[in-house]
């Protein structure tokens, strides 16, 4: 019996695993160049392939989802660590539903508080009159 580990067959997997990968990385360096050649910048791609500089709302501010994110996941690592605390303490019992309930509830406040939040950065920058740009057109390093 041929087992998965033995040489035999980790060779020839490894060997066509490889092979793919170089044919990818030879496609992928084709593209960028054909991008930069015609003019797009090709780190500004999403996973589907067209290209967009930056997601705003119809209001022209930016769409915010890395603190949108942020905030969740920061309110469900405190979900986690408080249910740990309370069923260390004897409040909950080691179920699923008390890991899901605490988790949802501060993934929820997490992403309330990510508004207040993405409001009040809003408020002040309308306040001094700034406006938003990209990230390159604040950097005093220009090219």
């Amino acid at each position: 019996m041929l087992r998965i580990t033995s040489p035999g067959i980790l060779v020839p997997l490894g060997f066509f695993a490889l092979v793919g990968y170089i044919v990818y990385l030879n496609v992928r360096r084709k593209e960028r160049e054909a991008m930069i050649k015609n003019g797009f910048h090709p780190d500004r791609i999403d996973n589907e392939g067209i290209v967009e500089p930056r997601k705003e709302h119809s209001d022209g501010h930016p769409t915010f989802k890395n603190v949108k994110s942020g905030f969740v996941l920061i309110g469900v690592g405190l979900g986690f660590f408080i249910t740990k605390i309370l069923i260390y303490e004897g409040v909950f019992d080691d179920t699923f539903s008390s890991y899901f309930s605490l988790v949802s509830l501060f993934g929820g406040i997490g992403l309330v508080g990510s508004y207040y939040f993405i409001q009040n950065l809003q408020k002040n920058d309308t306040a001094s009159g700034k406006k938003d740009k990209d990230m390159e057109d604040d950097s005093p390093i220009k090219g």
